[in-house]
């Protein structure tokens, strides 16, 4: 059975720990592609209206990686409540799946 494609995504509020975050996910063969982007990111944190610049990190992997990928971004985060967020995706081409797949453990 073939494994299921997800998107993970994290943000964090520093570029070079972005990069750092997407270097080690590709280097330990969890993640087949990362995209980093820069958000800006409204939420309430400790009763304060927070509106911060932050770098938004989508993980391509699969399902039965995410729980490695996870401890990975809990292990070397810099927030202490890092948001980490897994989607199943719905549709990819077939080839793009297979990419994903075989650029994993």
């Amino acid at each position: 059975m073939e494994d299921i494609l997800v998107i993970i995504e994290t943000t964090t509020n520093n570029e070079e720990k972005a990069n750092e975050i997407a270097s080690k996910l590709i280097e330990m063969k969890l993640a087949g592609c990362i995209q980093i982007s820069k958000i800006n990111s409204h939420y309430k944190y400790d009763n304060k209206l927070c509106n911060d610049e932050e770098y938004l990190i989508r993980i391509k992997s699969t399902k039965s990686y995410f729980k490695n990928v996870e401890q990975v971004l809990l292990d070397i985060h810099n927030y202490e409540l890092p948001e980490i967020i897994c989607y199943e995706c719905v549709y990819a081409s077939k080839k793009y799946k297979e990419f994903i797949n075989n650029s994993l453990i």
